[in-house]
């Protein structure tokens, strides 16, 4: 029988589930660029998924993130542009935690990301503060994010309103997940 702080600990060192394993095909470090059937195809679970599921993707990200490969760093942010931009609020609510976007917040600040890595994360946290700012009340870190790295003097680009989510219904059923394949929303440059 294990007990229940050694199984905590397993489960923290344990291969992610199924969803974290796609996360991790879809960012290896041998991926030349992204891969849009299986990106699309992480979307398609996560709508379907238990909030386990979500989280496990979610978890897997982070790393994913963090990984001192600039090409996983690309491919990790143009997954996670997807995913806010095709899945629901089950998502965004494992999106919008302290610890994420505080990894978010980090990597957008001159100096500790590679250029490429910068922008692009600037344009997602600024994409996402302009999208969920009329739902702060639920989400209040994308807002609270990019409103605190202007008010630390961060450049921003021009707002492009195509990187922001659109909401299709995605936040006002009780499914949560998006519309149908057609809908799909899938990341600029």
């Amino acid at each position: 029988m294990m007990s229940n702080a050694l199984r905590s600990f397993k489960e923290a060192f344990e291969i992610q589930g199924e969803l974290g394993k796609l996360v991790d095909t879809a960012t290896a470090e041998s991926q030349l660029g992204p891969d849009w059937q299986l990106i699309i195809g992480i979307c398609d679970q996560v709508n379907v998924a238990k909030p386990e599921g979500i989280r496990d993707a979610v978890r897997s990200l982070r790393p994913r993130l963090k990984s001192t490969r600039i090409n996983v760093q690309l491919l990790s942010l143009t997954l996670l542009e997807a995913l806010v931009k095709n899945c629901g609020p089950e998502l965004h609510l494992q999106i919008a935690t302290k610890d994420f976007m505080g990894d978010l917040q980090y990597l957008a600040q001159p100096g500790n990301a590679d250029g490429r890595v910068f922008r692009k994360v600037q344009q997602l946290i600024q994409a996402w503060g302009e999208a969920f700012k009329d739902m702060r009340r639920e989400l209040p870190l994308f807002y609270d994010v990019y409103q605190s790295l202007r008010a630390q003097g961060t450049q921003f680009p021009p707002f492009d309103p195509s990187l922001a989510p659109s909401f299709v219904g995605a936040h006002n059923s009780s499914a949560g997940g998006s519309s149908s394949r057609e809908a799909r929303h899938t990341p600029t440059g």
